[in-house]
């Protein structure tokens, strides 16, 4: 069975964030969700290792700025085991 990676992009969004995921559009960004603060960031970069199971570098955690960034970051890691 194939990974939608947007919806668990989502799941983790949604739980960094305190929001349901049908508040989640396909552009989600901090600009967009008044949620998406420094601590939540923090909170997002946190579930993000953990569902990776590894740490994040510096760069990957600058770049948790988007959904559509955090889905290929998913892809990618699952697509490199």
């Amino acid at each position: 069975m194939m990974t939608n990676y947007k919806s668990e992009a989502k799941k983790l969004l949604s739980s960094a964030l305190g929001i349901e995921i049908n508040a989640i559009e396909d552009d989600a960004s901090p600009i967009n969700i008044k949620n998406w603060d420094s601590l939540n960031q923090v909170k997002l970069s946190i579930l993000i290792e953990e569902y990776l199971g590894r740490k994040l570098s510096t760069d990957e955690i600058l770049g948790l700025i988007s959904l559509d960034y955090i889905t290929d970051l998913l892809s990618k890691e699952d697509s490199s085991n």
